[in-house]
């Protein structure tokens, strides 16, 4: 609830506020000040029952907290592990060496990215970098040579800043129900943008045709409008689609290094193995909690959220990911669907049995858990009857009427009401919040409504 005074300060504010560049976009900024209001961190209760309060007490909590999360799970496979080690140890093949930067594609790079974001742990960001001469994108491009001739990734672009944001509906005294968000050398990531452009040609080969996430002409429309068209066909012909819905436990956090370079020495050519190596070992994060950092710790599993590379690596780990001749596979980053269709539902389920249990050797080979709490079966059909129960892992899924894939809500008979009235209060409580700037009384232009009214739809 915003008060009286308040109302009236933000009210006499409103005649300079535009949605344009030229006041540097002062609308956008207050409104999504407003939607994201900053919270207050309570006390931190340890491991061990005490409680924290000091700022540097509170950054070291969560700092010990990550420190397990971006650990790899335990393996069952030894032999698959002596298998690992042993390629990666074995030499590499002769191949011809990466393509060398020129400043043209540094200050491409450079002019593509976006103002405003805050800085990594060397505090340069991209309002600095657009202010070079011509010399200093010379000596840049000079410096991204050296690291590509030598295959190093320096160690000032592997340290990551991380603050912690709080989970929705979580409690504020655990640090498990905060979500970290990384903050990296905007220098890397221009480094690493251009050793993206060098692994662009090679990733049509590597990932496949199921996968539709972080790919050009790509996106969650596409797959929705793919699974979507399957359950309609389905439906048409009065047949059943059994579909389970997989819930990836910290998915990018989790990956093994070992294993992550093993895939990529498999499927890239040798060039890169080195480079990425040395992007992927010895990196460090620090929390930062208001003015104060808890000591830098060491990142040992996981591709950085936030980077350039780090989607990328994750699709390349899991690109051999089982399918099956008679299912459909659906993947979006970890956001994963398989589908069975089939006139008789124990069919279709057996089908979809047989994959899973592909699927769950996988999981165990490589080290990815599922959150089998949060995974669902679903049914669709216009049918009564329901297809038997999906088992992962000896333990039935969970089975639901509905299931939330890329924040589409899928039901049992494709109808998209739950979907938009969902939508539909989600609006209202944005525009719930943004009344005192959008209401009858509000000072601001009709134009600068409409903008506004936009983003909270976009947003929506």
């Amino acid at each position: 609830m915003i008060s009286q005074a308040n109302n009236e300060r933000f009210q006499n504010q409103l005649a300079d506020l535009t949605p344009k560049k030229d006041t540097n976009y002062s609308l956008w900024k207050i409104t999504k000040k407003l939607k994201r209001p900053k919270i207050h961190i309570p006390p931190i209760k340890t491991t061990d029952g005490k409680w924290v309060r000091k700022e540097a007490d509170k950054a070291q909590v969560f700092a010990d907290h990550l420190k397990d999360v971006f650990k790899s799970l335990p393996c069952k496979n030894t032999e698959h592990d002596k298998e690992v080690y042993e390629y990666l140890d074995a030499a590499l093949q002769m191949c011809l060496p990466l393509k060398s930067v020129n400043p043209k594609e540094t200050w491409r790079e450079i002019s593509k990215l976006p103002e405003g974001k805050t800085p990594g742990y060397d505090l340069v960001d991209a309002k600095l970098l657009k202010e070079l001469p011509e010399k200093g994108i010379i000596h840049f491009a000079t410096i991204c040579n050296a690291c590509l001739r030598l295959a190093i990734f320096p160690g000032q672009w592997k340290i990551a800043q991380v603050v912690m944001i709080p989970k929705s509906e979580k409690p504020l005294h655990e640090a498990s129900s905060y979500r970290p968000i990384s903050l990296l050398s905007v220098q890397g990531k221009i480094f690493e943008r251009m050793l993206l452009n060098r692994m662009r040609a090679h990733l049509s080969d590597v990932i496949p045709q199921h996968q539709f996430g972080f790919q050009e002409k790509h996106g969650t429309i596409e797959q929705i409008h793919r699974i979507t068209d399957i359950i309609s066909r389905t439906l048409e012909f009065k047949q059943f689609c059994s579909a389970v819905f997989l819930d990836i436990s910290q998915a990018f956090d989790r990956v093994w290094h070992e294993r992550l370079l093993y895939k990529i020495k498999k499927l890239l050519p040798h060039s890169f193995f080195p480079i990425l190596k040395s992007y992927l070992q010895g990196k460090c994060f620090e929390v930062k909690y208001n003015n104060e950092s808890s000591p830098l710790q060491k990142i040992n599993s996981g591709v950085p959220q936030g980077s350039i590379l780090g989607p990328v690596l994750y699709l390349i780990f899991t690109a051999d990911i089982p399918t099956h001749e008679d299912t459909i596979t659906a993947t979006y980053a970890d956001d994963t669907a398989l589908l069975s269709v089939d006139k008789d539902s124990s069919t279709a389920s057996a089908k979809l049995q047989a994959h899973v249990f592909k699927v769950e050797n996988w999981l165990d080979k490589w080290g990815i858990r599922v959150n089998q709490g949060k995974s669902v079966h679903v049914t669709f059909t216009l049918r009564r009857e329901t297809c038997p129960p999906i088992k992962l892992r000896n333990e039935e899924i969970p089975q639901a009427e509905d299931a939330k894939y890329l924040g589409m809500h899928l039901v049992r008979r494709l109808t998209w009401r739950k979907h938009i009235w969902t939508k539909r209060k989600q609006l209202d409580t944005q525009l719930r919040l943004m009344y005192w700037l959008m209401g009858r009384k509000s000072n601001l232009s009709h134009e600068s409504k409409i903008a506004t009214y936009k983003t909270i739809k976009i947003d929506t």
